[in-house]
């Protein structure tokens, strides 16, 4: 059975599971390997964007003769979208856990860290959202209802290449679709609101629909 030093999904390991409000008390706690030896835990934590904050964890027990825990219990003042990892002192030498796969942990150089989502104190889910069903439109591939708005190849540059239009909405994917413009638009939604009102949909969250103008420097330039 493998290790696993920490698991966001797991009670023992994480007082709160999911998205947390500002402020709110949050307990982490991490296994480590009683042979380790380890001196000092540290966890990394930094909002989306931001400098790496650290809060050092205490030891706070043994899990069975192999095994010991550290923990830490914090709050998180500000509302945003924040990321963490661990990193550990040992007499031979340091390492740091970063995220496996599904909210499971693993010792490792490098690797993914976990997310934590920091709502605003008070917010409340709409009682229009509750239950209900929500699509997500991708907007470009969902139906051209306005032809004179589509996008000519060669029109913009996105990462050193032209874009390409599509005109078979059948075809495979470009490998580098991202590219590619299908001709979908907010028209297209509208032409198809009672497709969609048949399917049982009650919430949109249409995607990418901002206007892009391609700039000298090949960069895409989001103006609306």
């Amino acid at each position: 059975m493998q290790f696993v030093p920490f698991n966001s999904r797991d009670i023992k390991h994480k007082s709160i599971f999911g998205s947390i409000a500002a402020g709110d008390s949050l307990r982490l706690a991490v296994l480590m390997p009683r042979n380790f030896g380890c001196t000092k835990v540290t966890l990394v934590l930094h909002k989306d964007g931001e400098h790496n904050q650290y809060h050092d964890l205490y030891w706070c027990g043994m899990n069975g003769d192999s095994e010991e825990w550290w923990d830490i219990t914090l709050s998180i003042p500000e509302s945003g979208l924040y990321f963490y990892h661990f990193c550990y002192e040992t007499p031979f030498g340091t390492g740091n856990i970063y995220l496996r796969s599904g909210g499971c942990g693993k010792i490792a150089p490098e690797g993914n860290e976990w997310q934590q989502t920091v709502y605003k104190k008070g917010f409340n889910t709409p009682d229009w959202a509750k239950g209900a069903v929500m699509y997500q439109i991708f907007v470009d591939r969902f139906y051209n209802g306005d032809k004179t708005n589509d996008v000519e190849s060669g029109e913009y540059i996105y990462i050193g290449e032209p874009c390409t239009r599509v005109k078979d909405w059948n075809k495979y994917p470009a490998t580098m679709g991202v590219r590619e413009f299908y001709g979908g638009d907010l028209q297209g939604v509208i032409d198809k609101l009672d497709y969609l009102q048949n399917l049982g949909i009650e919430v949109m969250t249409p995607d990418q629909i901002a206007e892009l103008k391609a700039r000298w420097n090949d960069e895409i330039n989001l103006t609306k």
